[in-house]
């Protein structure tokens, strides 16, 4: 399995909710998870967010996958 595919298994995992980056280091490499992040924008068309803060003297960056909301629709109409 690349490692694209496996930090999309972690964002796909978990929607819409804000992932510490520093959960993203094991499963795409030290040196390769914000390329895996990029390539799971680019070439699987997700969208992913990012915000950052300061907290205790440090700065704290998460990513968010954004489920589409034609999931949520789909999800709707087989309930109806």
């Amino acid at each position: 399995e690349k490692l694209r595919d496996q930090v999309a298994s972690v964002f796909l995992a978990r929607p819409n909710e804000w992932i510490d980056a520093r959960e993203l280091v094991p499963v795409g490499g030290y040196g390769g998870w914000r390329t895996r992040k990029n390539e799971c924008e680019h070439q699987l068309g997700m969208t992913i967010l990012n915000r950052q803060y300061q907290q205790n003297g440090y700065r704290v960056s998460e990513y968010m996958f954004v489920k589409p909301a034609t999931d949520l629709i789909q999800i709707m109409e087989v309930a109806a």
